[in-house]
């Protein structure tokens, strides 16, 4: 009898680790939470944890042009109008519209920005960007 409960414990136990280990999220599944990520922290001027959605050598480039604006430049607005896999589970293109503005002028100006997004050992990278004025 205490065997078969010591047994039925450990079943149970068995059981409720293997439900509680959901499946990893699919890379397509990951990479528009990536974007709007990427694009908030830009908007709030988080720019040290936008930097991390870039790769090494643009990190370092983004972090010191944006030490260069200061708190002169602002993204007021982003909009993500399109996300589509270029090729599955590997690489994507996102199409942005940024609205921003640089103190003291108070214009809003509009880009059209193109993101090449890579997964790169697990995660989702920027690893080309065009921006088109609008």
């Amino acid at each position: 009898m205490k065997r078969t409960f010591m047994l039925m414990l450990i079943m149970a136990m068995a059981l409720g680790a293997v439900a509680c280990a959901g499946a990893a999220p699919k890379p397509e599944e990951t990479l528009g939470y990536n974007v709007h990520m990427y694009h908030q922290h830009l908007r709030w001027g988080r720019y040290y944890e936008a930097s991390l959605f870039l790769n090494d050598a643009d990190r370092e480039h983004f972090m010191g042009r944006q030490e260069e604006l200061g708190d002169d430049w602002r993204v007021v607005e982003v909009e993500v109008r399109s996300i589509r896999m270029t090729k599955p589970n590997e690489e994507a293109q996102a199409e942005v519209v940024i609205a921003w503005t640089r103190s003291p002028d108070v214009t809003v100006h509009k880009d059209k920005v193109i993101e090449v997004w890579r997964l790169v050992a697990g995660r989702w990278q920027i690893v080309e960007r065009e921006v088109e004025p609008l």
